[in-house]
């Protein structure tokens, strides 16, 4: 409380006591009146005093901070969209695949194999073992043996025999080649640019006409020193053939 409030409650305190004299005369609503004055001004200069009314206009702010904020719907972040569940499968017209490979069928004769015109005949009629092979059509082009390995050249013969000219083309075909020396060493044919590469070969063949046709082998150099048996195998996804060479 400051100086001016004490001195207003000795004013006060005077003015009820009279410095230790009687109180003057004054009816009861005087009385009230006086310490009614005294009590408010008591009050207003109070710097600690706070009044107890309440501004409305701070409870309106109070209320408008503590309101949720209303969020704007085309800002808001999109719920997921439910994923759609699994249609049941349909067990009964669902397709089975077969995982069993069956072997392919032995064909009696190469003409069988091949699926050569009815007069066109094939036969393997003997075989070579050397470092360097050019056939007899090749003058720009020869198969060497790498170091240390030995070329098996098997030799062929097709024949037509029909009466009529035949399209022979086996070049489209996808023909397995292996042969296998002393049962023990299997190689695979060669791919090469002989004209008379036998997996290769595509033309036609005059009734009466011969081809000499080949297939390349290379082989260890030591596995064609002493040989006892040579067996050539042909295989297709359909078909199958061996034949023994030696």
């Amino acid at each position: 409380m400051n100086k001016k409030g004490i001195g207003i409650m000795c004013l006060a305190t005077m003015l009820l006591t009279g410095c230790g004299a009687a109180l003057p005369d004054m009816t009861d609503e005087d009385a009230n009146a006086i310490g009614e004055y005294a009590a408010i001004t008591l009050l207003k200069y109070d710097a600690n005093s706070r009044s107890r009314l309440v501004d409305l206009s701070q409870i309106e702010q109070s209320e408008e901070a503590q309101e949720p904020s209303v969020t704007d719907p085309s800002s808001a972040e999109p719920l997921p969209e439910e994923q759609p569940s699994a249609e049941p499968l349909d067990l009964e017209n669902t397709p089975v695949t077969d995982t069993n490979t069956s072997e392919p069928e032995m064909a009696d004769s190469l003409e069988s194999f091949f699926e050569l015109p009815e007069g066109v005949s094939l036969l393997c009629t003997g075989y070579e073992f050397t470092q360097s092979y050019e056939g007899e059509e090749n003058t720009h082009f020869a198969l060497e043996a790498t170091e240390g390995k030995e070329l098996l050249v098997l030799q062929f013969t097709v024949q037509n025999q029909s009466g009529s000219s035949q399209e022979i083309n086996i070049f489209d075909r996808r023909d397995n080649y292996r042969v296998s020396v002393n049962a023990s060493d299997t190689r695979t044919a060669l791919s090469t640019m002989l004209i008379e590469d036998l997996s290769t070969y595509k033309g036609a063949l005059p009734d009466g006409g011969t081809e000499k046709l080949v297939l390349v082998f290379e082989l260890e150099a030591a596995q064609t020193g002493s040989v006892e048996s040579i067996v050539l195998s042909l295989k297709n996804d359909v078909n199958s053939y061996t034949i023994q060479v030696l």
